[in-house]
Formats: structure tokens, sequence, C-alpha cells
């Protein structure tokens, strides 16, 4: 939570936290709740940067086939809108 909390509007926050998200993807259900409850507490001008993180996430899983991370995302980011 602190992680995301922390999440600044530069391309070094938003790619670093992406690669930590990555990096412990066996906790990535976690990730997603606690972005989305971040998300919908973050004043607006945070938010796009919040979008640009699940993006570059989503990117990612996708170039790996990682079925499971884009679903989870593309779920919460369904709710967030």
């Amino acid at each position: 939570e602190k992680r995301l909390e922390g999440l600044r509007d530069t391309q070094e926050s938003v790619q670093g936290l992406s690669l930590w998200c990555q990096a412990n993807k066996r906790h990535s259900q976690a990730i997603v709740d606690t972005w989305l409850r971040i998300l919908r507490k973050s004043p607006v001008e945070k938010r796009l940067t919040m979008f640009y993180l699940a993006n570059d996430i989503v990117q990612h899983a996708k170039r790996k086939s990682d079925v499971t991370i884009v679903n989870q995302w593309a779920f919460a980011v369904q709710k967030a809108t």
C-alpha cells in the first residue's frame, strides 16, 4: 500500500513500481485490489498516474502472455471507470 501511495508522476516511478508488481506477481490479486482502493480515494490529479501504472503492468504481462495478470487488471480498470 505504501508503494502505491508513494507513486509519483514520473516515468521512473511508474516503471519502478511496475517492475516491483511484476516481480511480486504471486500477490497480484492483492496488489490489484489495493490499487483499486487507493485509486478511488486518490485526488483526481493522481489518478492518471495510477492508470499509467496499470497500463505498464498490462503491457508487460501481454508480452509475456500472462493472461491471469491481464484479466485481473482488466477487471480492476473496468471497475474503476
